[in-house]
């Protein structure tokens, strides 16, 4: 929202916490650093939600409007506090909309792909085949997803199939070609590129 002159927006500019009890509010509006905006509080206190980065990304706010309840350091200290989790808890939820939106866009790219993309795990079983697979060999992704990768290969490029895959387990990928089977039994000839792709949650 427009940014105007009040206590909330004070802290907003400057990204510090402020504690404004009657004589420090009126000693703000008299220098001009605020207006007197909405109803007149006894207390005032707000303190702002900083990303790790040291961004002020919102702020909180209590205030009071009785004598008997006041507000203090120790209120401030709480606060800061809650805001430092509110912060945290924002910057994650972010950041996992950042990634979902990243993981759909990257889905959909490789999704639309005329060329076959694949993962398998160190069981050399598929855990991912793009839907390119089905127009290649007629085999569904579903047909394919948790089937061992030798399901489909030649047994004359197997050898050569272990080996390759076996260096790119220790880091050294590199092209290979070999024959696979399509549904109907023909066989077509595949050339491909691998890389070690380490899963995040490990």
């Amino acid at each position: 929202q427009k940014m105007r002159r009040g206590l909330t927006d004070l802290v907003m500019r400057t990204g510090r916490s402020l504690l404004a009890p009657p004589e420090v509010f009126r000693q703000l509006v008299a220098s001009g650093e605020v207006e007197s905006l909405g109803t007149p509080a006894v207390d005032w206190l707000g303190v702002p939600l900083k990303t790790q980065r040291g961004e002020t990304i919102g702020m909180m706010a209590v205030q009071t409007y009785t004598e008997d309840i006041r507000l203090g350091t120790t209120d401030q200290e709480i606060l800061e506090f809650v805001s430092t989790q509110v912060a945290m808890a924002i910057e994650r939820k972010r950041a996992e909309e950042a990634l979902q939106r990243s993981e759909e866009k990257y889905r959909v790219l490789v999704e639309n792909l005329s060329d076959v993309i694949f993962t398998v795990d160190t069981q050399g079983c598929f855990t991912y085949i793009s839907p390119a697979i089905e127009g290649y060999t007629g085999f569904s992704p579903d047909e394919v997803i948790g089937q061992p990768f030798a399901r489909f290969i030649h047994p004359d490029d197997l050898p050569s199939l272990v080996t390759s895959f076996e260096r790119t387990l220790t880091g050294q990928p590199e092209p290979f070609e070999f024959r696979v089977y399509t549904r109907d039994g023909t066989i077509r000839h595949v050339r491909t590129s691998s890389q070690v792709l380490r899963d995040r949650e490990q």
